[in-house]
């Protein structure tokens, strides 16, 4: 991904920085309304066309999703990125590309139970998220 293309995801984490410091205090969930509206519908947009793309490529994006998470809630760099999604209710890159995919494909293809996978899939997620959620704070602990 080149350095260019990359700047309109700095400009729109600048904007989360500056409303995070004002002087009335935009709190967690304002600031991730604005991350869902500013930052993610840009990196969500054309997600079929990296879901072919190598991990190294992805990393950027990946980067700056965790760069807004953590803005948006104050966490340190010292927090776990997967404790950072768990608290913001976010996929990380690689699962929403997946789950996005999915959605896509279920679409087109017209299939009756549309609804019944996606929500399994949710499911699935969230309780794959609490697990790792768990081990991280166990790991932690220690």
């Amino acid at each position: 991904m080149k350095r260019k293309h990359l700047g309109s995801y700095f400009f729109r984490l600048n904007v989360i920085t500056v409303l995070k410091r004002t002087s009335w205090g935009a709190g967690k969930r304002s600031l991730l309304t604005v991350y869902r509206s500013l930052v993610r519908s840009v990196t969500e947009y054309g997600m079929e066309a990296y879901f072919f793309a190598s991990p190294s490529l992805l990393k950027p994006l990946q980067k700056i999703q965790n760069d807004a998470l953590r803005l948006c809630t104050g966490a340190l760099v010292s927090i776990p990125v997967i404790c950072l999604h768990h608290a913001c209710n976010e996929m990380p890159l690689n699962s929403k590309h997946k789950f996005l995919c999915l959605k896509f494909n279920l679409t087109n293809e017209g299939v009756e139970n549309y609804n019944v996978v996606v929500a399994r899939f949710n499911t699935y997620f969230n309780v794959r998220m609490n697990v790792f959620y768990e081990r991280a704070l166990f790991n932690r602990l220690l």
